[in-house]
């Protein structure tokens, strides 16, 4: 097991980039993506219709089904993260929307991570090289 080095995860709804910390160097390990998209639009759907057309008294988005499609996605999606991050000890959440807040309580909720150190930071969208400092200098205070 890894539990001596530390793990950092870029988060945002569409990715996941993980950089690990050891030896006081940080490196891109992997990424995973959800899969899912933005804005997604069912086939014929404009940007401000349904796909049966324009009136807005016919049809509908079925929003509840979408919706339920959505959380499915991001459950798997956080699998996928919790699997990757269950050999380190020392864990850092960061990014710019409340991804990382989502993952974090899915993380808490299972029993493989109640004794991990789990920390939380808001970022901006950096560049590759901004990720890397950013974690170094975490892990290295």
């Amino acid at each position: 097991m890894k539990t001596e080095s530390k793990m950092a995860v870029f988060i945002d709804h569409a990715k996941a980039q993980f950089i690990t910390f050891e030896n006081g160097i940080a490196k891109f390990d992997e990424s995973i993506e959800s899969g899912k998209e933005t804005h997604p639009r069912e086939r014929g759907q404009g940007s401000n219709q349904t796909r049966f057309g324009t009136d807005p008294y016919q049809g509908s988005n079925n929003e509840y089904s979408k919706n339920m499609q959505s959380r499915e996605l991001m459950k798997v999606y956080f699998h996928q993260i919790k699997n990757k991050l269950t050999p380190y000890q020392d864990i850092l959440l960061f990014g710019a929307g409340q991804a990382k807040k989502e993952l974090h309580n899915y993380l808490v909720e299972q029993s493989a991570f109640r004794d991990k150190n789990i920390n939380l930071q808001n970022s901006d969208y950096l560049t590759e090289n901004q990720l890397l400092e950013n974690v170094r200098n975490y892990f290295s205070e």
